[in-house]
C-alpha cells in the first residue's frame, strides 16, 4: 500500500503556534538545524513559536505548501558511544512564502508585529552586494530584499523601536552579522533612503555573529523510499543528520532572555559575547580536515567520508593534518583542541553518514581561503617549511579542477569564474603532465581565486609544482605514504 503524503489531513496535528521567526532559505541544513531546534524548544517553553519559511530565489517550494510545513529530522550516529537512531517530526512551521511568487505577500509580513528573529541560511553567495535600482520591484540579491523589508517595518510603525528585529545569519562566513548589516546599510545609503530609518537599524536591530555546525547531508534518493518507510510517509522533505550539533551566538543578555533555547534540554546551543574560539576550532580542524580529505579521497577513488577513515593509510594521513599540522599552530588551549579533534574524527567515522565526498567539493577554492590556506601560511611562518599533508591536498583541489585524473572523472561545481580559470589552466598541460611555471604564477597571483596573491610566497609554487609532479608520476598512495616516510 502507497504511504500517505504528510500533511496536516494525515498526521496528529497540534494548531500552530503564533509565527515569531523568520527563516530565509528551507534547504537540507535548515531542516535540520535552524528549525530542528525551534521544534526541540517548543516542547518545553513556556512560550511555543512557530517560523515562517522563506523562499528568496526564483520558484516556490511546491513540496513544503503539499506538506504544510510539516516534515521529519532522522538523527544517526554514535553519542557517548551509544548508537542514536531515531526520528523526529517537524511541526513548528506555520507558513511558506516564496518572494518572487508573491512579493507583495511576503512584504507584508513586515507589518506583522509578533515577527521578532530574522535568521538566514542563504549560502556564502547569497551575502552580497551589487549597485541595483530601488524602484526594481524584486531585488536581486538577499540583503537588498531585507533592506526593503526592514524598511517597510520601520515605516508601517513609525519607527517603534520595540518593532526592531533580531537577526542571526547562519553562512559560514566570518563575522557574518557583521557582513550581512554593512550591506544593508550599503543599501541605504546607495538607495539614499532616510538617516531615520538607518538609526532604528543601528538602535532597534541587534545583530548577532553566529557559528553553527552539524553535519547534515540529507537523505539520498538511493535512500529515499527506506527513510520514508521508517517514518510511514511519503515526506519528501525527509532529511538526516548526525547527533552533534553546536549553535554559537554571539548577543548580549537581551537576545538570551528574547529566546531562551540555550536551555532547552539537549540542545547544544550557547550564547557568548565572544564565538571567536569556537570558530577557529571548527574552520580549522572540521572543516579543514573536510575540505583537505574531499580532492585526496576522489583521486584516490573513494566517493564517501567514512570510506577515507576506514583506509589505514588514508585515517593516518587525517590524523596527521590534524594532530601534526593544524593544532600546533593554534593559539588555543591544547587540550581542548585535542578533545575536539577526537569528536571530529568520530563525527567522520559515523557509519550512518553517507555524506559525500562530491558533495562537499562544492565551491572548494572559496573554502579553501579560510580552511586550508591559513594553515599553510602560519605553519610555514613557524616552522620555515610547508605543512606536507596540508600541502598534498591544496595540490589535490587543482588537480580535481581538472576534471578527470587517469580513469576517474568529478563533477566541477563552483563559482563561473574559478571554473573557466581552471578549464584553461589545465587545457595548457599536457597528458598527465602540469601546466608550465609561467601558468602557475598567473593561478596562484589571482587574488580572485585566493583573495590574495599566493605568489609571493616564497617556495610555495615550487613545492606545489613538485607535489603534482609527484602525484602524476607516483599516485595518490605512493605520495600520502611520502608524508610518514619523511617524518
Amino acid at each position: 500500500m502507497p504511504l500517505q503524503i504528510l500533511n496536516r489531513n494525515t498526521v496528529d496535528f497540534q494548531p500552530l503556534p503564533n509565527a515569531k521567526m523568520m527563516v530565509f532559505g528551507g534547504g537540507n541544513f535548515v531542516r535540520a538545524f535552524i528549525l530542528y531546534f525551534l521544534n526541540e524548544y517548543n516542547k518545553s517553553a513556556l512560550e511555543p513559536f512557530g517560523a515562517v519559511v522563506v523562499k528568496v530565489t526564483p520558484g516556490d517550494y511546491h513540496d513544503w505548501k503539499i506538506q504544510d510545513g510539516l516534515y521529519h529530522v532522522l538523527t544517526k550516529g554514535l553519542k557517548d558511544s551509544q548508537v542514536i537512531d531515531k526520528s523526529d517530526l517537524i511541526s513548528c512551521v506555520s507558513d511558506i512564502l516564496a518572494v518572487y511568487e508573491d512579493w507583495e505577500l511576503w512584504m507584508k509580513t513586515a507589518e506583522n508585529p509578533s515577527i521578532q528573529f530574522l535568521v538566514n541560511n542563504v549560502t556564502e553567495s547569497g551575502l552580497v552586494f551589487k549597485e541595483e535600482s530601488f524602484n526594481d520591484e524584486i531585488p536581486d540579491t538577499f540583503p537588498a530584499k531585507l533592506t526593503k523589508w526592514l524598511l517597510r517595518r520601520f515605516q508601517y510603525f513609525e519607527g517603534d523601536a520595540s518593532k526592531g528585529c533580531i537577526l542571526m545569519p547562519c553562512e559560514l562566513i566570518e563575522n557574518n552579522a557583521d557582513l550581512l548589516k554593512t550591506f544593508i546599510k550599503k543599501y541605504i545609503h546607495h538607495w539614499q533612503l532616510s538617516s531615520d530609518f538607518e538609526k532604528w537599524l543601528d538602535e532597534s536591530c541587534i545583530f548577532c555573529n553566529t557559528l553553527v555546525d552539524r553535519i547534515v547531508p540529507g537523505v539520498s534518493k538511493n535512500h529515499l523510499s527506506e527513510a520514508q518507510e521508517k517514518v510511514g510517509y511519503a515526506d519528501k522533505l525527509i532529511t538526516e543528520g548526525e547527533p552533534y550539533h553546536i549553535f554559537v551566538i554571539e548577543a548580549n543578555d537581551l537576545v538570551r532572555s528574547a529566546l531562551p533555547w540555550h536551555q532547552t534540554p539537549g540542545l547544544q546551543i550557547i550564547y557568548t559575547k565572544d564565538l571567536s574560539e569556537y570558530r577557529i576550532k571548527k574552520i580549522r580542524i572540521l572543516n579543514g580536515a573536510h575540505s583537505s580529505l574531499v580532492p585526496v579521497g576522489l583521486l584516490y577513488g573513494l566517493e564517501i567520508v567514512r570510506e577515507v577513515l576506514d583506509d589505514d593509510l588514508l585515517s593516518k594521513y587525517v590524523e596527521h593534518l590534524i594532530y601534526q599540522e593544524i593544532i600546533p599552530i593554534l593559539p588555543l588551549d591544547k587540550q581542548t583542541l585535542i578533545d575536539y579533534a577526537k569528536d571530529t574524527l568520530d563525527r567522520f567515522r559515523n557509519p550512518f553518514l553517507h555524506h559525500k565526498l562530491e558533495t562537499i567539493s562544492l565551491n572548494s577554492f572559496s573554502k579553501a581561503r579560510v580552511r586550508i590556506i591559513p594553515t599553510i601560511k602560519e605553519f610555514h611562518n613557524k616552522n620555515g617549511t610547508f605543512p606536507k599533508g596540508t600541502i598534498l591536498a591544496f595540490s589535490s583541489m587543482i588537480l580535481l579542477y581538472r576534471g578527470y585524473y587517469n580513469d576517474l572523472k568529478f563533477a566541477i561545481n563552483d563559482d563561473l569564474y574559478v571554473v573557466d580559470t581552471m578549464k584553461t589552466f589545465w587545457s595548457e598541460a599536457k597528458t598527465d603532465s602540469i601546466p608550465d611555471q609561467h601558468l602557475f604564477t598567473q593561478l596562484l597571483s589571482d587574488p580572485k581565486l585566493w583573495g590574495e596573491d599566493l605568489s609571493q610566497i616564497v617556495g610555495l609554487q615550487e613545492t606545489i609544482m613538485a607535489q603534482l609532479n609527484g602525484i602524476f608520476q607516483n599516485g595518490m598512495k605512493h605520495e600520502i605514504a611520502q608524508i610518514f616516510l619523511e617524518m
